[in-house]
């Protein structure tokens, strides 16, 4: 009863993946360039050179504080990526999540941003940003980060789990903490 029940399913799930398959072939042929850029990020390949976009440092330089390196690195992802996105849970100013020129991933009628943006402000809820992060990078096409104080992770420790033990790709940013203050 029950193996039928799923023969079922999995006959209607292989009708549906066919019909999809034909549908992105016709999409690949009109659009080809848009269709090699979803199979890439579908696929979870990085575009071809990204690693040249990072900053590099070396012990000669002067010192730098590490939340001020980690809006570098942020700022400079955002350039060559373009499936990368997330925001702070409202730590932004603090934790320097947000690049120029960001927009905000907002409904077009607040006139804060819109559904093209890409930098989210997911407000005093650590467990929640962390949750959503993984609900994206589950989803697949996409690189979420997420942000809080190195302090505040452990309210998201749960989320945090979940998300390493399901090697989503998420990036935790866990800035500074205590005494350091991110220098």
């Amino acid at each position: 009863e029950t193996y039928d029940l799923y023969h079922k399913v999995a006959q209607k799930g292989a009708e549906k993946e066919a019909a999809w398959n034909e549908l992105f072939q016709k999409y690949e042929q009109q659009y080809p360039k848009e269709a090699s850029e979803l199979k890439r990020r579908i696929e979870g390949r990085l575009p071809e050179g990204w690693e040249k976009a990072l900053p590099t440092y070396t012990t000669a330089d002067a010192a730098v504080g590490s939340r001020k390196l980690s809006e570098t690195t942020i700022t400079k992802l955002a350039e060559v990526l373009p499936e990368f996105i997330g925001g702070s849970a409202d730590l932004t100013g603090s934790n320097l999540t947000r690049w120029k020129g960001a927009e905000d991933f907002q409904h077009p009628s607040t006139g804060l941003g819109s559904y093209a943006g890409r930098y989210f402000r997911f407000g005093v809820r650590e467990h929640g940003m962390t949750a959503i992060c993984n609900g994206l990078a589950a989803y697949g096409g996409i690189i979420p980060f997420c942000a809080t104080f190195l302090n505040f992770v452990s309210y998201a420790a749960g989320a945090v789990r979940l998300s390493a033990l399901s090697h989503l790709r998420v990036i935790q940013v866990a800035t500074h903490d205590s005494i350091g203050l991110g220098e």
